[in-house]
């Protein structure tokens, strides 16, 4: 039986086919991820990355509360922002959203902090 491939260098492959300001990454559970993808993210985000985590699950949403390597509070303390209960899809609409309501801007901290308002605006709630 063979393993699957690592999940080293998938990062880089998804940002690479958008525009490289942002992506979204969908976690498992409360939003955790392997430990190599992890990495990836702390190294997209330092690039000025958005990287928006959300969960695969039905319910709830993504919260910081496993440290562990890969842990939802890593990807949080590395500069992934947690998309609260929005699914996969939705980060995707808002995410376009923000980008196309200003062209030529949004990258690194502009768009994090738009981001993060427009959750509060929605009143996207924490899980």
């Amino acid at each position: 039986v063979s393993q699957p491939a690592p999940l080293t260098g998938m990062l880089p492959w998804a940002i690479s086919a958008g525009d490289g300001r942002a992506v979204v990454v969908e976690a498992l559970g409360a939003g955790n991820l392997a430990p190599a993808l992890a990495r990836e993210i702390e190294a997209a985000v330092g690039a000025g990355v958005l990287v928006a985590i959300t969960t695969c699950t039905l319910t709830n949403g993504v919260h910081p509360s496993y440290r562990g390597d890969g842990g939802n509070a890593e990807l949080v303390d590395a500069g992934a922002i947690g998309a609260r209960t929005l699914t996969s899809a939705k980060t995707s609409l808002l995410l376009s959203a923000l980008l196309a309501a200003a062209p030529g801007t949004g990258f690194g901290a502009d768009l994090a902090r738009r981001f993060r308002e427009a959750l509060d605006i929605l009143a996207v709630p924490a899980s």
